[in-house]
């Protein structure tokens, strides 16, 4: 929008005129004088270097041009060989004020991006100093060169480069190129490419008279004529034939001594301009030297800090490129990183979540978000425990050894059965020889290796007769730890510890019996205090069952249960096993040991899981 209104304040021939400018759709637009020809830099590519009357008829209105423009407070900045267009009627026209810079300061151009054209810039300008109108002097003296020689004096593979010879080097004479270029023009040319602004034309208007005046033709001095010597007359008087005629003495030109003395001084500044040139080049070496030094430290280090540090030492090195895309790759992979770290800390909490509620419900959530998760397998693996589990409780099991069904109930972490293992139906008289005599013993399935794998229980016949004597220390169990004993597969006699932990979750011996007696009559003697049976268990006087009684009215006192725990302190220990007692009298539970009155006591089977408490 500012370029435009520049450019519609400049009103002059040779200048591109802008009849309007607006926005349309969020567009800026121009709208200017339309121009058919080729621009300069065309030219010179298509025909070669243009003749000395061509340049300057082209060139001395650009220069009036910018004295225009100058005089109005605006500075071109991009002077440059494409940016002026000769017309087809052969007018020349400076266009494209579009990083045109007001002499205050102010820039109108606001896209910051293009600061000019390497090749035609002042070393001012170059450099990043403050500019004035004489570097658009500067510039189309470069424009001058280029018509007259077909090339711009300064030239190399990278604008860096570039810009190091516009500062730091002498341009070659244009004449060297082009012998047919007038020594004032010459002279002009270098006038114009002088590397201090204050050695070049003060404006642009003493640039454009310059141009503008006609030069006389050179005269050259008439040849002298040779002076011919008369013949002697007759008569006259001879030289003598013996002496010799002396050449005459050269006289001494005025001025040699200043014309050697400048040729000495031309040779001392050749030897100044070698020497500078030699350390120009090794410093310039050298600092290449460094440079690749730091990126190929930064390189074995490759992190950000050795990056960002190369970058800020050399914004636009060699490897300044490769540097920023390895920063931005390392850049992206931490927040690649990160993110990763992210997710995983959000699935481990998801994950000790569902783990610390331990249903399905939330194992099926975790699932539904992390699929293919690091603790996927394991999350499924607990479903599938707890579905299980679920249909266990749900719908009892079957002992595959006599086809029994049983009701189970889960109590904490214990799953039990809730009821008495049907011992009668499983286990026989098997025998053992001792010094005692024969002890009789059950083994299950009616096999006495049996007894030897799991255990067995022990009793005498008097036990079965409910009297009491010394023999009754083979009464109990003598279950083999840890082993299945009697109870069917993936099942097992519990332990005191599962006893404790199970008396301890229904809230001690205290209070525990009444949540494990049932409440009816068919099994217990009356007063029946404190049966609410609240956990399921059923808790079932021991002894009918496994004596193979047919009176299924028995009316039992106590309810005994075994456990695989033997007691190496009770005088029993060697067979006996402590057992679970809980009185018809009272909703506690006490410990006891074996054979106290000689009631029979219970199986009742626990479920093999790391959750029991061994």
């Amino acid at each position: 929008h500012r370029e435009a209104q520049v450019c519609a304040s400049l009103q002059h021939p040779n200048i591109v005129t802008v009849y309007d400018e607006g926005e349309l759709n969020g567009v800026h637009f121009m709208a200017m004088e339309l121009l058919n020809g080729y621009d300069l830099h065309q030219l010179i590519h298509r025909q070669g270097r243009l003749s000395v009357e061509q340049t300057l008829k082209w060139v001395t209105p650009i220069a009036e041009a910018l004295s225009y423009a100058h005089n109005k407070g605006i500075i071109h900045r991009d002077i440059k060989s494409s940016n002026i267009l000769i017309t087809q009627s052969g007018r020349s026209v400076l266009m494209d004020f579009g990083i045109a810079h007001a002499a205050n300061g102010t820039k109108l151009t606001q896209t910051g991006m293009v600061i000019g054209t390497p090749e035609y810039m002042s070393p001012e300008q170059a450099e990043g100093k403050s500019i004035d109108h004489r570097t658009d002097i500067y510039s189309l003296g470069i424009v001058l060169y280029e018509c007259l020689t077909g090339k711009v004096p300064f030239k190399a593979d990278n604008p860096l480069s570039i810009i190091m010879k516009v500062v730091n080097e002498a341009p070659v004479p244009p004449v060297e190129y082009n012998d047919r270029i007038p020594e004032w023009l010459n002279r002009t040319i270098l006038q114009c490419l002088a590397k201090s602004p204050e050695e070049r034309f003060a404006n642009a208007g003493e640039l454009a008279r310059a141009l503008a005046k006609v030069q006389a033709p050179v005269s050259r001095p008439p040849k002298k004529r040779s002076k011919v010597t008369p013949k002697p007359q007759a008569g006259s008087q001879q030289p003598p034939p013996n002496i010799r005629k002396m050449p005459p003495q050269k006289k001494q030109r005025k001025g040699s001594g200043l014309k050697t003395f400048a040729w000495l001084l031309f040779i001392l500044l050749l030897i100044l301009a070698g020497v500078y040139g030699v350390n120009y080049y090794q410093q310039k070496e050298a600092a290449k030297e460094a440079e690749y030094a730091l990126y190929s430290n930064v390189k074995s280090k490759n992190t950000q800090q050795a990056y960002t540090q190369y970058l800020n030492t050399y914004p636009n090195g060699t490897h300044s490129y490769e540097i920023r895309q390895k920063l931005e790759t390392l850049q992206q992979e931490q927040v690649t990183e990160q993110k990763r770290a992210a997710a995983k800390k959000a699935e481990y909490a998801l994950f000790s979540e569902v783990l610390s509620k331990n249903t399905q419900q939330a194992y099926t959530q975790y699932l539904n978000t992390y699929p293919n998760g690091v603790h996927s397998n394991e999350v499924r693996q607990k479903l599938e425990e707890l579905k299980k589990e679920q249909n266990l409780l749900e719908n009892g099991f079957t002992d595959t050894r006599d086809g029994h069904h049983y009701n189970v109930v889960k109590i904490g972490d214990q799953i039990w059965m809730a009821e008495n293992l049907e011992i009668g139906k499983m286990i026989n008289f098997g025998s053992e020889e001792t010094d005692n005599g024969v002890i009789e013993k059950y083994c299950y399935n009616n096999d006495p290796k049996n007894c030897e794998i799991y255990g067995g229980l022990y009793y005498e016949d008097e036990m079965m007769n409910y009297t009491y004597d010394n023999t009754s220390k083979h009464f109990g169990s003598k279950f083999k730890e840890g082993a299945q004993g009697i109870c069917p597969n993936g099942w097992h006699i519990p332990s005191k510890s599962e006893w404790d932990y199970l008396i301890k979750y229904l809230g001690g011996r205290d209070i525990a019996g009444g949540k494990l007696k049932e409440a009816g009559y068919r099994h217990w003697s009356l007063p029946n205090t404190g049966a609410t049976n609240e956990s399921g268990f059923t808790a079932l006087p021991g002894g009918g069952s496994f004596m193979e009684s047919s009176d299924d009215d028995i009316i039992g006192k106590r309810a005994y249960f075994y456990t695989s725990t033997t007691d190496p302190e009770w005088d029993y220990g060697k067979y006996g096993n402590f057992m679970e007692v809980l009185y018809y009298k009272s909703k506690s539970i006490e410990e006891v040991c074996v054979g106290d009155d000689g009631e029979v006591a219970s199986v009742r089977c626990i479920k093999n899981s790391d959750n029991n408490l061994k």
